[in-house]
């Protein structure tokens, strides 16, 4: 993959369109945006995720796209409450 923007505390956007070297990968499958802002009590995490075509975000789906993301999300919660 590729990070094609970097806002600390606020933006991670990234993509596998392209590869090592900024070389286009053979067969991109998505981009995806994280967002981070501060909201009263908390931070209001938003993962957006962008795909070529329908088959490849429902394939994206069914192989536990939503359980990664609440996941990795718990692991945020982790660390935040330990610092």
């Amino acid at each position: 993959g590729c990070i094609l923007v970097v806002e600390p505390e606020t933006r991670l956007v990234f993509t596998d369109g392209l590869g090592p070297r900024f070389r286009p990968n053979a067969e991109p499958f998505m981009t995806a945006e994280i967002t981070m802002e501060p909201v009263e009590g908390g931070t209001r995490y938003r993962a957006l995720v962008r795909h070529k075509n329908a088959e490849d975000c429902a394939s994206h789906e069914a192989r536990g796209f939503y359980q990664g993301r609440a996941h990795c999300l718990t692991q945020l919660e982790e660390l935040a409450a330990a610092l």
